[in-house]
């Protein structure tokens, strides 16, 4: 058993649902990115968010880069990194492979991260916000193929 083999309640909308329910999807070099967002009063971070990744056609890609820019109403903060939380997903029709970093990625690309399992349907990550969050937004950079073998130049 791993974590993904439990069952709990996801409160994240899976389509919009009015004005205070939104998500963005949008679909780039045969990935689509859905993103969505709810409000946690009670919660000292204000709002939590979803980003769920599936690869719609062509070969299969993987995640290298993430930057998010969380605008507050009064400046933006960037938030930059490799992978998300110590995974670098491959992307696959129908599917991801969950290869996630296990040492410091200046060894090298291919010995600090790991292969892992293939796993159905698409990849969801979830994060908090904080409590002023007004809009969401970034950027993703994919590698064709995988980081450490890559089949073309990067996309974002």
């Amino acid at each position: 058993n791993g974590p993904f083999d439990t069952t709990g309640v996801v409160l994240f909308p899976d389509a919009d649902a009015g004005d205070d329910c939104r998500v963005a999807e949008s679909i780039t070099n045969g990935v689509r990115c859905r993103a969505s967002s709810i409000y946690l009063p009670h919660h000292p971070s204000g709002f939590a968010y979803s980003i769920r990744l599936a690869r719609t056609d062509g070969p299969p890609c993987q995640l290298k880069t993430r930057h998010w820019k969380i605008f507050d109403g009064s400046r933006t903060h960037d938030v930059i990194g490799e992978g998300v939380v110590g995974k670098f997903p491959v992307l696959t029709e129908g599917g991801w492979r969950d290869d996630e970093q296990v040492a410091d990625l200046a060894e090298g690309f291919a010995a600090a991260v790991r292969r892992g399992e293939d796993r159905d349907g698409e990849f969801v990550y979830q994060s908090f916000s904080g409590p002023e969050g007004k809009s969401f937004g970034g950027e993703l950079e994919f590698f064709p193929g995988s980081v450490a073998a890559p089949a073309g130049p990067p996309r974002a």
